[in-house]
């Protein structure tokens, strides 16, 4: 029998090293399986990412093919599940940490209990000492309120670590105040328990931070940040108790804070590099929003969404390229002169007073509230938003968009521009009532090249109808109709040449679409359903 060469073995140490850089953690314990030199070589690279939840790790999972055994049995072999666990995170980084090497990164997905604060401690140590630069722990509480409250003060002082990621930990003032991490350059605290103290230390122990994001994070009440040069990004979501943001930062360029109607007091500093701004569920004021757009004048990105004491929004400027109006409540006046702006995005009702001015809109996306009827005034708030190329809109019932004949008969087409309509809903289209969806979707849109419709079914499963439209030059035969003389754009009925449908679920009833496709395209050449 031919003896099989390990091709592996033979490769030298800085390749075997170089290639499993890119593999993730799972792959590397199953490859190390393969070849017995790979087994020491990966304990030794500098990216350690452990997460209980692989399979190899995975209590919960485990426990599901133990079968019938008893409880106690059944608790044992979890518990020395997680035993392996720990073991083999623990002997990993104890062996960088004695062939002197150091870490470019530690991540950490783990289930917390109050017994593992020991092993955290020890683990966390030897990254330390490793000079990792990159620190990411993740841990979920197996009882409620069960935080980590022992986080190594050498972590808050570490000289190396440009990244720390925490998750469910607790950091109280009374340990944490001395804190200095000189080469720190992106912050990130989720579901922290800190106060107000703590938050004042990393910002003033963090002098050349780029980025920092504070999510769902309790005891925070007020939140000053300033003397930070090199910050670009500040993310404030969901932080229950968090009642006043002040902000100096003059090289500031992307700003989200997410209140939850906390009634947080928001003090912004002028910043001329400010070109992102993000507010959700905020009690902002009409005032408020023209002040700070008045000394933003190059604010590129503007997302408002459930800002419900704003009235009115007025934006006058040329360096605007994204804006998103998503159910401001009390919102009844909308003003854009906006040139140069790509992407519009609102959900709300389709009667209030708009004005629109943007000649480059390339990008809308829609959804009106369930209760919003068709109108004369919804239908002219279509049509002032002229005419981007890529209509994407969002609603729960496909129904909706079936906008009444009467109102198509006496209303010029909204959207004649758009060449992609994808429409996204929450039921699915009844099937007798396809034909006239089309109708209405094709009148939004006359000359549309794509249309999708998709929706989603009970089991959350995603489904959807695809079309492709061609057209050529009408050549007509005697007199030019009266639907053509009376439209600004080529009729449908007289340019449409070629439909393509992809219905893969066969939801549609293929012969009906055919007929109504015959019916209302005269020289339609070519007819295609699969």
């Amino acid at each position: 029998m031919e003896h099989k060469i390990d091709r592996i073995s033979e490769l030298p140490e800085h390749v075997v090293e170089h290639i499993l850089s890119f593999i993730p953690m799972r792959k590397i314990l199953q490859l190390s399986i393969l070849s017995k030199r790979w087994q020491n070589v990966w304990a030794l690279l500098p990216i350690t990412e452990f997460s209980q939840y692989i399979p190899e790790f995975d209590p919960y999972k485990y426990s599901k093919k133990l079968g019938n055994i008893s409880d106690k049995e059944k608790e044992q072999k979890i518990q020395r599940k997680k035993d392996d666990f720990s073991y083999f995170m623990e002997r990993s980084l104890r062996s960088r940490y004695r062939e002197g090497l150091s870490i470019n990164m530690f991540k950490l997905e783990m289930l917390f209990s109050e017994s593992d604060s020991a092993l955290l401690n020890r683990c966390i140590g030897y990254a330390i000492e490793s000079n990792v630069k990159e620190f990411d722990i993740e841990l979920d509480e197996v009882e409620p309120e069960c935080f980590y409250d022992q986080l190594p003060k050498s972590v808050l002082t570490a000289k190396s670590i440009t990244k720390l990621s925490l998750d469910s930990f607790k950091l109280d003032s009374i340990f944490y105040s001395d804190i200095n991490l000189p080469s720190l350059k992106k912050l990130s605290f989720d579901g922290v328990c800190v106060d107000d103290q703590v938050i004042q230390a990393l910002i003033d122990g963090c002098p050349v931070v780029e980025d920092i994001s504070i999510r769902c994070c309790y005891g925070l009440k007020s939140i000053h940040v300033s003397g930070l040069l090199k910050l670009m990004a500040l993310e404030l979501m969901l932080n229950p108790d968090l009642e006043r943001v002040e902000v100096q930062a003059s090289n500031l360029q992307s700003l989200h804070i997410y209140d939850d109607y906390q009634l947080c007091q928001i003090n912004l500093a002028p910043s001329e590099n400010l070109n992102r701004l993000l507010l959700h569920a905020t009690t902002i004021t009409d005032k408020w929003l023209d002040d700070f757009l008045l000394k933003h004048p190059r604010m590129e990105i503007l997302d408002l969404a459930f800002c419900n004491v704003l009235e009115r929004v007025y934006i006058l400027s040329r360096h605007m390229k994204t804006l998103n109006l998503s159910r401001c409540e009390k919102l009844d006046e909308v003003n854009i002169n906006t040139p140069n702006l790509h992407t519009f995005g609102y959900f709300g009702g389709g009667d209030i007073s708009f004005s629109f001015n943007t000649m480059a809109l390339s990008e809308a996306n829609l959804s009106f509230l369930g209760g919003t009827p068709w109108s004369v005034e919804k239908i002219s708030f279509l049509t002032k938003l002229s005419h981007p190329k890529l209509l994407t809109w969002r609603t729960e019932l496909v129904e909706s968009l079936i906008i009444p004949k009467e109102l198509r008969e006496s209303q010029p087409s909204s959207l004649y521009n758009v060449k992609k309509l994808e429409l996204k809903a929450l039921s699915s289209p009844k099937r007798n009532e396809m034909s006239e969806l089309l109708d209405a979707l094709l009148w939004i849109s006359p000359l549309l090249n794509i249309l999708l419709i998709e929706w989603e079914d009970k089991n959350m499963s995603i489904h959807s109808i695809f079309f492709k439209f061609s057209y050529e030059t009408p050549i007509y035969k005697g007199e030019n109709p009266n639907c053509c003389k009376r439209l600004a754009y080529t009729c449908r009925r007289h340019c449409l040449k070629t439909v393509k449908i992809e219905d893969s679920g066969g939801f549609a009833d293929k012969k009906e679409l055919e007929k109504y496709f015959s019916e209302n395209a005269k020289n339609m050449k070519s007819f295609q359903y699969s």
